[in-house]
């Protein structure tokens, strides 16, 4: 799964070769040496990665250095400048056609859950009902690895943030420390230099703790809101809170808006959302509506092998990844030294580890 695997499995049976004194495999070890070395100068072990990843096209952009950027921008036509009033798209009127849209789906998923003997709100399934098990899995092209976990929101008490939590978040940041995400903390901090959102009214899709809320204020940010289906409460002025469903009774738009490991889990059930196979497609087209025109989406999936940790996550590859890109334009791609092997869509194993920003 690694560059460095082989070559690291030569120094130590090297290292073992020349305490037990045996000079054939010695020999043999510097041979294979040498074969690698030839083989890497040809990019024949090294995995490439294509000058052009299979995204849609208009997404296309050169993918030459480990300096990860990313961010996703809004492709909508602007509206005319003719008044201040002009230039801001209706968010009632996109979120009316985004429900128009994926209303005979919502239909679909609930006569197929009936078919199956369950109820249109079945949520936290241990199982994936048999009638939407090709949609979830893309016609059996996505392979399916077990691990349940059940956190309903609807049965958790709501969560406390408090201004502590996020000054003591802020040193770790300052350090360019990880936090629970561990790189991908690290990743969002190079996205929000290469791509500054000082001064703008940022979101936070989705949030258990209050990391990314920390990042989105350490920034700079004008105003910073978290929205997810749970009841967030926050004990510090700098930071908003609101439901998904208060949001949708009033809707606002921002500037941008910044999703980290939150939108692969849309759809599953796991946190007591309704299933729904393209739920994370359907999350990621809403957010056209949560932010303004020309907003920038700070997007940040598993990678790797196309595969679906029923009901945890989805990690996105050469399959996924293009349909969950294609309703914004990619300026941009932040990860680290992995880049480059995961959008080669390597094995990531169950956990869906590695989480670059886009």
């Amino acid at each position: 799964q690694s560059t460095w695997g082989p070559p690291l499995l030569l120094v130590r049976f090297l290292r073992d070769s020349v305490k037990m004194r045996d000079s054939r495999k010695v020999l043999a070890v510097v041979s294979a040496s040498i074969v690698f070395v030839l083989f890497y100068m040809n990019g024949v072990i090294v995995d490439r990665l294509p000058e052009q990843p299979s995204l849609p096209a208009e997404s296309r952009v050169g993918f030459g250095g480990l300096h990860d950027r990313v961010v996703i921008e809004d492709v909508r036509p602007a509206a005319t400048e003719t008044s201040s009033a002009s230039t801001s798209v209706d968010v009632g009127e996109c979120l009316a056609l985004w429900k128009e849209k994926w209303a005979r789906e919502t239909a679909l998923v609930a006569s197929a859950l009936e078919s199956d003997g369950l109820k249109p709100d079945a949520t936290c399934l241990r199982e994936i009902p048999a009638s939407l098990y090709d949609e979830y899995t893309m016609n059996g092209q996505i392979e399916v690895i077990k691990w349940h976990k059940c956190q309903n929101f609807k049965q958790l008490k709501p969560a406390e943030y408090l201004p502590a939590q996020i000054e003591e978040n802020f040193k770790r940041i300052a350090a360019k420390k990880k936090m629970y995400y561990l790189w991908d903390d690290v990743i969002l901090y190079k996205a929000a230099e290469l791509h500054p959102w000082e001064g703008e009214n940022v979101a936070i899709m989705g949030s258990q703790r209050p990391n990314f809320e920390s990042v989105c204020i350490f920034y700079k940010a004008g105003n910073c809101t978290t929205i997810d289906y749970q009841r967030i409460i926050s004990r510090d002025p700098r930071l908003a809170t609101m439901t998904i469903a208060e949001w949708d009774a009033n809707p606002v738009q921002f500037d941008s808006a910044i999703s980290v490991s939150s939108f692969e889990h849309d759809g599953l059930g796991r946190y007591g959302d309704p299933l729904m196979p393209n739920g994370d497609l359907r999350a990621v087209e809403k957010m056209q509506c949560v932010l303004k025109p020309k907003g920038r989406l700070y997007l940040a999936i598993p990678i790797g092998r196309d595969k679906l940790t029923w009901n945890m996550h989805r990690v996105y590859g050469e399959l996924r990844l293009p349909r969950i890109l294609d309703s914004f334009k990619l300026l941009d791609i932040i990860g680290d030294h992995q880049l480059t092997e995961r959008l080669n869509w390597c094995n990531s194993g169950a956990h869906g580890d590695y989480q670059p920003t886009f």
